[in-house]
């Protein structure tokens, strides 16, 4: 009985340690702003966040329309009309926005996260929406949808984070998750930037928990997987 609970405790603290190869890499640390749901009806859904160093972003659904509007100190400063997913269904489940400088450049910039309305795998998938700082109160948008719910991570240790995109893959009769590296660039947008890190990794789709790189694959095969923007991608400088 006490060997079976040492091998227990040992499989348990296993488990607890297992992770994807990148999330050795130092995780951004967002700041969680929470929003206020302030109209939720049939017709019209509108959600204004807490303000955060001056910033407040206001959500809005109306006549099947997504707005996305920028605050500084009370007034608007930036507007976008642009679909990132079912924000009445998904923001009531998770209404929050995210803050930190990913790029780099000592501003803070923004992140919204939906889940899709999905049935299945699809159900899985994220929208993503960036809000990257340029100075002087404008924002560059980016928007994507994948699979992953990872922070970003910081490879190079510049302080400009890696964003950490998800695919899936059918190859051969198995399935894999394909995971791409990118950066931002603010005239470019999104750079796929794998190869310098030695990836894209595939990582086998199982029915159980997998967190390591397939050796179904050679590296130099999964190469040929990269994705150049995530799917959905969308970039207004």
């Amino acid at each position: 009985m006490k060997n079976l609970l040492c091998l227990l405790l040992l499989l348990l603290t296993i488990a607890a340690k297992a992770q994807y190869p990148f999330e050795k890499f130092p995780a951004i640390k967002y700041k969680v702003i929470p929003f206020k749901i302030l109209v939720s009806n049939k017709t019209r859904f509108l959600a204004k966040s807490e303000s955060y160093k001056g910033y407040a972003f206001e959500l809005e659904q109306s006549d099947g329309n997504d707005i996305i509007r920028i605050l500084y100190k009370g007034k608007y400063i930036q507007q976008f009309n642009e679909d990132i997913g079912i924000l009445q269904i998904t923001l009531e489940v998770n209404p929050a926005l995210y803050a930190a400088d990913v790029d780099g450049n000592e501003l803070v910039d923004f992140k919204l996260k939906t889940w899709n309305n999905g049935s299945g795998l699809a159900g899985s998938r994220m929208n993503k929406a960036y809000f990257f700082n340029k100075g002087n109160n404008k924002f560059s948008f980016v928007y994507f949808m994948d699979f992953d719910d990872q922070n970003e991570r910081d490879f190079n240790n510049d302080g400009h984070y890696e964003i950490v995109g998800r695919s899936y893959l059918s190859f051969n009769n198995h399935g894999y998750w394909v995971f791409d590296l990118y950066n931002f660039d603010n005239k470019r947008g999104l750079i796929n930037v794998s190869k310098k890190y030695h990836y894209p990794i595939l990582i086998q789709f199982l029915e159980k928990d997998n967190y390591s790189i397939t050796n179904m694959i050679n590296r130099k095969k999964m190469m040929q997987f990269t994705k150049k923007t995530p799917d959905y991608y969308q970039f207004m400088p």
